[in-house]
């Protein structure tokens, strides 16, 4: 009996935590919901008139080529490039249409600026210059760039063979990730702190039908873009928003003067090592980085091809060559990611010369005090194949062994077998 009462005890107990978990979360999501109503609300552009014509679920659109763009030349290159040539892809996938009202929205709508004073924007607030000019870039002209860039990921491999097949919810999520700025919504809501994600999220549901595929991950990832996630599609969005804005701040920033340009390919050989002392590199502040991360940055694209093309590569005796222009890439991704922008007005050489000092222990002691790597020769048995300019790094830097890293090679990669440095002829 006392056995038996324990147990009915116990049951009693869990049916009461059980019942009191499901109450909380059917609450949460209740409020949630109740929030989402009221935001679709106050920001549906389909109530009046004057509002944005192209919300709600009307008959198709034409082809973009009958259309006529208020944009015509900043649209009509980005309709040639992403769109036309998958008309068809869009239109079975249920996408054409949504994809099209969008673009019809920023055509009318998105001159307005593509920052405004919120949380999301803090990054850029840290220099009010840089804040100003990017102010100077429009919604419309930052949507396309944000759609370009996560083209650009896929056709990178990041969604594999179906990445045509995904193109009409990339497209989707990027050119309406942004929507919430457009001033006509503040207007008709009160414009809280860090709102904008939402309102885009409430603007884009107003105009893709419920019949769109993957139209919920669409909303989620618009919603979160500037939240933490481990969500693929708002990770996607996240790195084309981030490389968009490094993008345009870099052409929007006056050009810095690298002195050394043209040098940096120069093969580091004793008689060549002081050719460079009067412009020695600058170290530059990156107490911010984290330097674990941006190895896990660099050990991804080891022996990786991306069209034919690679950034670093390892040889079986533990020595991985490093293109110093991946280095930089990298840690201007990062100062995007960590709010450090000011690291974008900063050299390339003297980014990559930092790094090259952060990780000493690793790098080979032939390369000069001046230099971010050196010119190697790349040769499959015995014939020159490549000749390149890298950064050498030994393999223990990376978590990954040597051996994991050889089982990626594929192409010309696997061919290579001896790499040594290239010398300056004699007299020169």
């Amino acid at each position: 009996m006392k056995y038996l009462f324990l147990i009915t005890i116990s049951i009693f107990i869990f049916l009461i935590i059980a019942f009191l978990f499901l109450r909380l979360s059917y609450n949460a999501r209740r409020k949630q919901r109740t929030a989402f109503d009221h935001l679709n609300k106050i920001t549906d552009l389909k109530s009046k008139d004057e509002d944005c014509p192209v919300s709600g679920h009307e008959e198709k659109l034409p082809e973009p080529a009958n259309m006529v763009f208020v944009h015509s030349s900043l649209i009509g290159t980005f309709v040639e490039q992403h769109i036309e040539p998958y008309i068809q892809v869009l239109q079975h996938n249920g996408y054409y249409d949504s994809v099209l009202k969008v673009l019809v929205c920023l055509d009318r709508y998105g001159d307005c600026s593509s920052v405004v004073h919120d949380e999301s924007e803090s990054a850029y607030s840290r220099s009010e210059d840089l804040y100003t000019l990017l102010g100077k870039i429009s919604l419309l002209e930052h949507s396309l760039n944000v759609a370009n860039e996560i083209i650009t990921i896929v056709n990178n491999g990041s969604f594999g063979q179906d990445s045509d097949m995904r193109r009409g919810m990339l497209l989707l999520t990027a050119l309406g990730h942004d929507l919430g700025k457009i001033p006509k919504l503040h207007q008709k809501a009160k414009y809280a702190t860090g709102d904008h994600a939402i309102m885009s999220r409430a603007e884009l549901s107003g105009i893709m039908p419920d019949s769109v595929p993957e139209r919920q991950k669409i909303l989620d990832a618009v919603r979160d873009h500037h939240l933490k996630s481990e969500e693929f599609l708002t990770l996607m969005v996240k790195k084309a928003d981030q490389q968009a804005r490094a993008k345009e701040a870099r052409a929007l920033l006056p050009p810095v003067k690298d002195e050394v340009k043209g040098h940096t390919t120069v093969p580091d050989t004793v008689s060549k090592q002081n050719v460079l002392n009067d412009k020695i590199p600058t170290k530059t502040n990156l107490s911010w980085l984290d330097i674990d991360v941006l190895k896990e940055r660099i050990e991804e694209e080891i022996n990786v091809l991306h069209k034919n093309k690679f950034s670093a590569f390892s040889m079986r005796d533990g020595q991985v060559y490093v293109m110093p222009e991946l280095i930089s890439s990298i840690v201007y991704n990062l100062a995007e990611t960590e709010n450090h922008l000011d690291i974008i007005t900063e050299s390339k050489r003297n980014i990559e010369h930092t790094v090259r000092a952060l990780l000493k222990e690793y790098i080979s002691p032939d390369i000069g005090p001046s230099y971010n790597g050196r010119r190697y020769n790349v040769y499959n048995n015995g014939k020159i194949i490549l000749q390149g300019f890298y950064m050498p790094i030994k393999a223990e830097a990376f978590n990954v062994p040597i051996s994991e890293m050889e089982k990626r090679k594929s192409g010309y990669l696997k061919s290579i077998t001896k790499v040594e440095p290239a010398f300056f002829p004699p007299g020169q």
